[in-house]
């Protein structure tokens, strides 16, 4: 299963990932095709290199967003901001 997160606001793509006012989490079943369950995680404070954790810790295994600054990846992360 897979477990997709999108970063939003107001109920719309945001279009900075690490400023968002949290994500829309949700769960594919294994065929690809079928969203089995849809929830919401409100985002933390923003901090550089937290929300790759943050999100991970939650079970996320994809993340579709618009824009990322730094480097977003699965231990450090970096934000140039």
């Amino acid at each position: 299963m897979m477990k997709i997160v999108v970063p939003v606001a107001d109920g719309k793509l945001s279009q900075h990932f690490g400023h968002c006012a949290g994500f829309d989490r949700f769960d594919i079943d294994d065929d690809g095709k079928t969203v089995s369950k849809k929830d919401y995680i409100a985002a933390p404070p923003h901090e550089p290199g937290l929300l790759s954790k943050f999100l991970g810790e939650r079970g996320v295994t994809r993340i579709v967003a618009d824009y990322l600054a730094g480097t977003l990846a699965v231990g450090d992360s970096v934000c140039d901001h």
